[in-house]
């Protein structure tokens, strides 16, 4: 194991050396060292993604990832590493930063640059002709993360041809066509690329930023439900959970949309959604759920903070969830992340219990919710707060904290808060 900077040192310089330490000694077989330097997988060349040890290195902007750089990255909170390679030219670097962030990043982009500037280049791509909007229909759709299931995003064809691709994360960004399987973004201008399986049609996608090193699979077709018209406003949210797999995907079922969600079932929805399992241990939270088949969903949610229950022990998981206790769950996490008062100036028509008003602000400023959320002449949200949310209202509600680009939203509620700020000091100064 390496465990200082030293050994770190050592290392490369063996490796940069044919696996043989300056001292004279082998730590590496040549043969071995040849065959960690290889990248083994791409759905195009200018992304290469992994060798046997090594990763490859950060996209940098019309350029991609070079397959001439090796690298491996590591993290511990308030702390990131980087051991950068470059086998051909004999070059090595241990990176260290007593701070997470992009500092690594960009320390790599700048080091690139300034040393290696011809691997730093934007890519010489040959002339080609982009494909027309019918053909890259096969790339619309719903993608889900192979190793980080709560990843998810989709790809909508544009008529000029370009593709919009978002994410809960980034939000929307455009996508154009620049090579076989090939788009460059409009964000900083990195690649995203697509593959299809020739053996089943499956079409894979390869994100730069949510997680660049492995690939999103394209969700299965919806198979519908025979209680769902295609026409209802809530069909997208249905469908779309369906070709996700959070939904059975089977012909002929019935979804049942306007029963009442169960307290249980909300939280296992709300967890698989997450991609998060159910808690291991025997000793459950509250009593009335210990032969329950979803006390491990429950209990989960109980340790992550999301539910307390009733205040004398028992948590009611059969008993209907109420579309406030629904808003609540969530913003027991989400307020760890996002400060009340952001959503202060939200109004709210008369219902919402007093212990659900910022929740139920919270997801109304965020847009968790469906088209059964309406607004007042005077603008007050009518959330509906003390109704039973049925089961097409969870979809909506389940799909908007999928795709909602919840982040960017906030980031603007902020900076319109900070906007106010100076013009109130200003009208103050005025007066004085």
């Amino acid at each position: 194991m390496l465990s200082t900077a030293e050994d770190m040192g050592k290392f490369m310089l063996a490796f940069l050396n044919g696996g043989e330490t300056p001292e004279g000694g082998r730590i590496l077989s040549a043969e071995s060292v040849a065959e960690m330097g290889v990248y083994r997988h791409a759905l195009h060349p200018l992304l290469p993604e992994t060798t046997y040890g090594f990763e490859a290195p950060f996209q940098l902007p019309l350029a991609g990832s070079s397959g001439e750089v090796l690298v491996k990255l590591g993290d511990l909170p308030g702390s990131s590493v980087m051991l950068l390679l470059i086998p051909e030219e004999k070059t090595g670097v241990f990176f260290v930063s007593t701070k997470s962030g992009t500092l690594r990043e960009l320390f790599y982009a700048r080091f690139m640059a300034t040393f290696f500037p011809a691997l730093a280049a934007p890519a010489e791509l040959p002339a080609f002709e982009p494909a027309p909007p019918e053909e890259l229909a096969k790339l619309a759709g719903l993608y889900a993360d192979l190793r980080l299931r709560s990843l998810v995003f989709r790809v909508e064809v544009n008529e000029d041809g370009t593709l919009t691709l978002s994410d809960a994360v980034l939000g929307p960004r455009v996508l154009r066509q620049i090579g076989d399987g090939l788009f460059v973004d409009n964000l900083m201008q990195r690649f995203t690329a697509f593959g299809t399986d020739e053996t089943d049609g499956t079409v894979y996608m390869s994100d730069p930023y949510l997680n660049p090193l492995g690939h999103a699979r394209k969700a299965d077709e919806p198979s519908g439900y025979s209680d769902v018209d295609a026409a209802s406003a809530y069909a997208p949210y249905i469908l779309a959970l369906q070709s996700l797999g959070l939904y059975p995907n089977e012909s002929g079922l019935r979804f049942e949309p306007d029963r009442p969600v169960t307290r249980a079932e909300l939280v296992c929805d709300l967890l698989r959604a997450s991609a998060l399992e159910g808690s291991r241990t025997e000793t459950y939270a509250f009593a009335d759920i210990a032969d329950h088949p979803l006390a491990p969903y429950v209990q989960r949610a109980h340790e992550m903070g999301m539910v307390n229950g009733d205040g004398s022990g028992n948590f009611a998981p059969d008993r209907p969830v109420t579309r406030q206790e629904a808003a609540v769950m969530v913003w027991n996490i989400y307020r760890q992340l996002y400060p009340e008062e952001l959503f202060a100036d939200i109004p709210l028509t008369e219902g919402t219990a007093s212990w659900a008003e910022a929740a139920v602000r919270m997801m109304a400023g965020l847009g968790l919710h469906g088209p059964e959320v309406t607004r007042t002449e005077d603008g007050a949200v009518d959330f509906r707060s003390a109704a039973q949310l049925t089961r097409e209202e969870e979809a909506a509600f389940l799909h908007q904290l999928m795709f909602q680009p919840v982040n960017r939203i906030v980031a603007q509620l902020m900076a319109q808060k900070q906007a106010v700020v100076p013009e109130a000091d200003a009208d103050e100064k005025d007066n004085d």
